[in-house]
């Protein structure tokens, strides 16, 4: 019967569950003590693990970790929908977290304008820890990928030729150590293992 059925209920853990058995009982039988000693007991139950969650989502805060606090309180919001004081710490650690990510972005964007790109693309990282679909970030992070990529492409040039100016000069030392940064750079940069090659046996040669 309900009765079983809301003790079976509270013993899961399933309080909101059980509480909603006891109050349809009681209202049709107002006065059995048995129900109402166990709507007191599931009231106590409900209230006790709300308060376990915001004091473990406060812990986690404390401890920097805001994107747990806000996934144990997005949990229990699952199980005790509207609850208020759930949904006040929610707003909390919503607005925390959404200072986080503001100053994220603003250290993302000056780091960007100073061509820090590394530094930068670690800042935006961070917003997409709290933000995955953040979409300046991500567009950000795009055009730190194409600028690093421009610049290692014009980095690789240079020593490229570098390399070469060494080499015409006989230093094949000198020009084996350009070539070697090159390809760390672009590992299959066009030529740079051939190169490379003629000038360890040069190299060889001169040391014959």
């Amino acid at each position: 019967d309900r009765f079983d059925r809301g003790v079976l209920m509270y013993e899961r853990g399933e309080y909101l569950k059980s509480y909603k058995i006891w109050k349809d009982i009681l209202e049709e039988k107002p006065d059995n003590d048995r129900v109402n000693d166990y709507l007191e007991r599931t009231k106590s139950k409900i209230i006790d693990e709300i308060k376990a969650s915001i004091d473990r989502a406060e812990d986690y805060m404390i401890s920097g970790n805001l994107k747990r606090a806000q996934e144990v309180i997005n949990s229990e919001l699952k199980k005790y929908p509207g609850q208020e004081n759930l949904i006040r710490e929610r707003n909390v650690i919503n607005q925390k977290i959404s200072n986080k990510i503001n100053q994220y972005l603003k250290e993302g964007r000056e780091l960007f304008k100073a061509k820090e790109y590394y530094e930068a693309e670690e800042a935006f990282q961070n917003v997409l820890e709290y933000d995955a679909d953040n979409s300046q970030a991500n567009n950000y992070i795009e055009k730190i990928q194409k600028n690093i990529t421009r610049s290692r492409e014009k980095e690789a040039e240079r020593l490229y030729i570098l390399g070469i100016e060494a080499y015409t000069k006989n230093n094949f030392e000198l020009a084996i150590d350009y070539w070697e940064r090159v390809k760390k750079l672009i590992p299959r940069y066009p030529n740079v293992n051939k190169n490379i090659e003629r000038a360890t046996i040069k190299l060889k040669e001169l040391n014959k």
